[in-house]
């Protein structure tokens, strides 16, 4: 029912969120400085927080990043785990689209090994015909994107605008936490 749908959005959300404070720590942001980040992120994201069957990828989205990370520094051994992150999206919600944005650059620019990383990737792309549509699926999510009725009406296909205290500080912390944190680094261990 109801309950269980909001207990398992808000486990979906949280989990996304210490996903994130891991692939923070694996770069060597300071505690307070990943908490800081972390807080400013919740408070500008709230407004997206409904309950919607995309809510159950954030985890997945945050798995795909922290496996690219560890990948970077030189771990290849959670590598498997993005096909298997691909073959549970791909079956959630149609921005399983997101593993290859965050590998293409990796294999293009990255510092890990891009064979291991292409082959995985390619592993992962196979897993996407692992559903009910097969290859259909990715023509139906190409064809959402030229689709007028989706953009003209679907929210999330809207250009962001800066309305509501949520963008605000969004846009504020775009622009002050790079600076304060160039002015900080020097002085104090963040």
């Amino acid at each position: 029912g109801p309950t269980l749908i909001s207990i398992l959005s808000s486990l979906s959300i949280a989990t996304f969120y210490f996903l994130l404070w891991l692939c923070l720590r694996q770069y060597k942001v300071g505690i307070l400085t990943s908490a800081g980040l972390l807080l400013f992120s919740i408070i500008t994201s709230i407004e997206s927080w409904s309950i919607r069957p995309q809510t159950l990828a954030f985890p997945l989205f945050g798995l795909a990043l922290l496996t690219i990370i560890k990948w970077q520094k030189g771990n290849n051994r959670f590598l498997w785990l993005l096909p298997l992150v691909t073959l549970v999206w791909t079956n959630l919600h149609a921005s399983f689209i997101v593993v290859f944005l965050l590998a293409g650059p990796a294999i293009l620019f990255g510092k890990g090994n891009k064979k291991y990383l292409l082959g995985v990737t390619i592993l992962s792309l196979v897993a996407t015909l692992v559903n009910y549509y097969g290859f259909d699926l990715w023509r139906q999510m190409f064809s959402m994107v030229g689709n007028q009725s989706i953009n003209n009406y679907s929210i999330e296909w809207q250009r962001s605008v800066n309305e509501g205290w949520q963008k605000n500080v969004y846009f504020a912390v775009l622009l002050i936490i790079p600076l304060l944190t160039a002015w900080l680094k020097p002085k104090i261990p963040l």
